[in-house]
Formats: C-alpha cells, sequence, structure tokens
C-alpha cells in the first residue's frame, strides 16, 4: 500500500533534503495514508530505508 492523498505533492529524498535546509516544511508520508512534519534531516535515511515517501503541501 503507498500513499495516496492527492492534496500532498511527492518529491525524492533529495528535493526533502534540500527543502528541508532551505527551511520549507517536508512530511513524511506513511503508506496508511498518515503523515508527519520531518523535525531533523536524520530521519531521512530512515524513513527511504524504510519504503517512506516524503511531499509538500
Amino acid at each position: 500500500m503507498a500513499y495516496t492523498d492527492e492534496g500532498m505533492t511527492k518529491i525524492s529524498s533529495q528535493k526533502a533534503q534540500k527543502l528541508f535546509n532551505d527551511g520549507q516544511e517536508v512530511y513524511l508520508l506513511y503508506p496508511d495514508n498518515t503523515e508527519a512534519v520531518m523535525e531533523s534531516v536524520d530521519q531521512i535515511e530512515e524513513h527511504e530505508y524504510r519504503d517512506g515517501q516524503f511531499g509538500v503541501e
């Protein structure tokens, strides 16, 4: 199952890191259609390892 909320634009992990470093709010997207605000760039690697996706509103 994958994240399917159409209100969120999916982005790559590289783009997530750039936007986060630029001060933009980036979300961790989960397969059950929930999301969480990314709080640290350190979350990218682990979230990606678990097949997580990233997004922006």
